[in-house]
């Protein structure tokens, strides 16, 4: 923030966060509302229909919802996750997996649910994740993916990607709500990076 300010001028900054920061001056606070139980429940319908990669919303009730939303609250991105989850978990173990967490630190949440889904992506996944860490940017292109993966730049324990393979490694980490995505579909010139 403080960098920021040097910068700042007669300009404004937008910035994001998940933790409020502390008390200073010139900076205005504005926190954002958590989204409601129906809201929640509409996003994690979705998610699951998009992880599974069907139209799962005749099989998951709001009533079924209750006990993630009692665990995760209103937080979009957590949602997502523990919807992912749902792809090699039952609803039950995730909320049993859930009830060893202090949910008043929300990083613990994360971390919990981060770990479990890292342990179900496979290699190529893993290292594609492993790249857009190193890049530490959200405009990753996939040549910049691939080159970083190339043949020659193989350890010991890492596979080669191809194109093929990238193109469904990035599938299955957008559908688990792992990176984000951006450019447009009109000129094909996509952009990757971690979600935030």
């Amino acid at each position: 923030l403080e960098k920021i300010k040097q910068f700042s001028g007669p300009s404004k900054f937008i910035v994001t966060s998940r933790e409020k920061p502390a008390d200073q001056n010139q900076i205005y606070c504005k926190e954002i509302p958590t989204l409601s139980m129906s809201d929640g429940y509409i996003l994690f319908s979705q998610t699951l229909n998009a992880v599974h990669e069907q139209p799962l919303d005749n099989h998951f009730e709001l009533t079924q919802f209750t006990p993630i939303f009692d665990k995760v609250g209103g937080n979009p991105l957590a949602i997502k996750l523990v919807a992912s989850l749902t792809r090699q978990m039952t609803l039950p173990d995730i909320l049993e997996d859930l009830k060893l967490v202090d949910h008043a630190k929300i990083r613990a949440l994360y971390d919990r649910v981060y770990k479990r889904i890292w342990g179900m992506l496979d290699q190529k996944s893993r290292q594609v994740m492993i790249s857009l860490a190193l890049f530490n940017k959200n405009h990753v292109t996939p040549q910049m993916i691939l080159d970083m993966n190339r043949f020659d730049h193989m350890g010991a324990d890492l596979v080669p990607i191809n194109r093929a393979d990238l193109s469904v490694c990035l599938d299955q980490l957008s559908r688990q709500s792992l990176i984000e995505i951006s450019g447009s579909f009109l000129d094909r010139n996509y952009r990757y990076g971690l979600h935030n």
